[in-house]
């Protein structure tokens, strides 16, 4: 039986490419992007006026000068106007600081004479209010790197440098396969011997929060029906991922299925909980199939501690390993040889620490408790105390 570590860089080593494609930027948000995002000119691309008030020339208040007939007025969007004497143009928030032009006054620290010229009523300095160009970006400079993740921020960055397709890792096809001849569909009522099926529906959400868009499958115990089912999702999709039928069940067929469809399990079992039956295979076409156990916790839990980190590095996600890390906020024991994944809520403490509250479950069935929680505390194996205080892994949902 493999330890989680283990069982994780078995997972991990088989991530994919899943390829890229041209996307319009307004459907880009939360992609992954996989090209670098290039300065095509200086940002600002000229002097900006940053305050409405005047433009002149600082030598001519250097002078003594005090007083500033208006020359012209600099909106912003206007070519840019000249300043010609020593007088001073008016000027507009964000317009280009007209030629001649060192120094902007705001109208506050201004009084408009009944001849319209205007007089300075506070000390200046030279240069002031004024963004000068290329001092937040020079031009050639990197603006985005590859495998960042597509946001707000980002799609203005794009938009700035005149992109409006941006190339992103392609979305894989996902499958989400329940199995059991107990579930029936959510809008049915179920026989006192059935169950709804919620565990998918779970799954599904979780993917959709990330972009994905997977799709949804129910087969019953019978090993042709898997057989026939599971040998087309391998076509056609980049992974699937079952929920349930890999426990040691009479019926659960699924281990014996994989086998005659030539799909090498690398490991049936992780020592660990919840989440010990957690099966890993991998399809001759290279389709991985990922077998959470059936129970709602371990699933839950399986999907944060290993299915994601394999997606976010098959879409090549730069971010994909940052580990959150939180601080235990009361004592546990556990005497199992096992990693333990506790459900914990996360919340900032009053000295700005990140802190889990353990949440304690009726066992791995117990799906209501992770409404409770917002993520799993990794705890490691061969210890039976964790004291209060102690800094852990954390993986958020």
């Amino acid at each position: 039986m493999l330890t989680v570590n283990e069982a994780f860089e078995t997972v991990i080593n088989t991530a994919a490419d899943f390829g890229t494609e041209l996307v319009a930027i307004k459907q880009a948000e939360g992609r992954i992007l996989r090209e670098k995002i290039i300065a095509d000119r200086p940002f600002p691309p000229f002097d900006r006026v940053t305050m409405d008030g005047i433009a002149i020339k600082w030598s001519s208040y250097a002078e003594g000068k005090r007083t500033f007939e208006i020359e012209d007025l600099q909106a912003a969007g206007m070519p840019q106007k000249t300043l010609h004497g020593n007088g001073c143009v008016e000027v507009m928030t964000g317009a280009i600081v007209p030629e001649n032009a060192d120094t902007i006054i705001p109208y506050e620290d201004l009084v408009k004479n009944e001849t319209g010229s205007f007089a300075v009523v506070k000390e200046i300095k030279r240069n002031q209010n004024i963004h000068v160009r290329g001092s937040d970006v020079e031009l050639g400079a990197v603006l985005l790197n590859e495998g960042i993740r597509i946001g707000g921020a980002e799609t203005a960055v794009l938009a700035t440098v005149g992109k409006d397709k941006a190339l992103v890792s392609k979305q894989p096809k996902i499958a989400i396969v329940a199995t059991g001849d107990e579930l029936v569909e959510i809008t049915d009522q179920p026989e006192q011997h059935q169950l709804r099926m919620s565990n998918v529906y779970a799954l599904y959400n979780q993917f959709k929060n990330i972009g994905i868009e997977a799709s949804i499958h129910h087969f019953k115990d019978d090993k042709e029906v898997l057989s026939a089912n599971f040998s087309l999702l391998f076509k056609e999709k980049d992974a699937i991922i079952c929920s349930g039928g890999v426990s040691a069940g009479k019926f659960d067929y699924i281990p014996q299925v994989l086998n005659e469809l030539g799909v090498t399990i690398l490991f049936h079992k992780v020592k660990q909980r919840p989440g010990k039956p957690f099966l890993f295979g991998l399809a001759e076409n290279k389709v991985p199939f990922f077998g959470l156990p059936g129970n709602p916790v371990s699933g839950f839990m399986c999907l944060h501690r290993f299915v994601f980190p394999w997606l976010f590095k098959s879409l090549q996600f730069a971010q994909e390993s940052i580990i959150t890390r939180a601080v235990l906020a009361s004592a546990l024991k556990f005497d199992k040889p096992l990693t333990f994944f506790v459900p914990v809520k996360l919340s900032i403490s009053s000295q700005g620490y990140l802190m889990a509250d353990p949440h304690a479950t009726n066992g791995s069935g117990d799906f209501a408790t992770l409404t409770s929680a917002n993520a799993f505390m990794e705890l490691p194996e061969n210890r039976d105390f964790f004291e209060a205080g102690e800094v852990y892994p954390v993986w958020m949902y």
